[in-house]
């Protein structure tokens, strides 16, 4: 899975054959048939294993939070540090994957619609000690959720070294404020002022 996944990030899934990922791994083509049915069925396990370890490392990274701009940060800070941290990896299954197909964009939607009920169970939580915050839909976390994705993804076609934790700075106003209609709680923000909902 590896070696798929190096070759995925350097060369694309039509540029992969299963000859090129069993040279890579150091095993013979029959060997590598002994353990999955084709190169499709490497690429969802090797996705399977990256998404398992992202929510892992996500959910580690999220620690109690006292308000829901702590949280947000946290999670953006784990995501996009997970990303970053193994930026090959980053490019086969954020950039790459979708050459798949239909399977692997079932799987994609999946996995971010997880990490999207992620936001929505913590945002229903800590909205039981905020009056000023309204909780928001399960499409709306998506959203917010595809939006961060969609960044990165450009961030790492575009550039060798992308800082992708930087990202976090730039939308983290705009996604604590879609749970503030009335603008947050300027104790959380520190002295700035209120940041009226997009």
């Amino acid at each position: 899975m590896a070696a798929f996944t190096e070759l995925l990030a350097s060369s694309g899934y039509a540029g992969v054959r299963v000859t090129d990922i069993a040279v890579r791994a150091g095993v013979s083509n029959g060997a590598f048939y002994e353990v999955f049915k084709d190169k499709e069925d490497c690429a969802y396990a090797a996705y399977g294993r990256f998404i398992e370890v992202l929510v892992r490392r996500m959910r580690d990274g999220l620690g109690p939070s006292e308000s829901w701009r702590e949280y947000t940060q946290m999670a953006l800070d784990a995501y996009l540090g997970a990303l970053e941290d193994d930026l090959v990896v980053a490019r086969a299954f954020q950039v790459e994957m979708d050459a798949l197909g239909t399977g692997a964009r079932e799987r994609r939607r999946l996995a971010l619609t997880g990490l999207a009920q992620l936001f929505l169970d913590a945002e229903a939580e800590l909205s039981k000690s905020d009056p000023l915050m309204v909780p928001q839909s399960l499409n709306v976390h998506l959203g917010i959720v595809y939006a961060v994705r969609q960044l990165a993804c450009d961030a790492l076609d575009a550039q060798d070294k992308p800082d992708l934790r930087a990202l976090a700075a730039e939308v983290l106003d705009w996604i604590v404020a879609t749970s503030y209609p009335e603008g947050e709680p300027s104790a959380v923000r520190g002295a700035a002022a209120p940041v009226a909902r997009l």
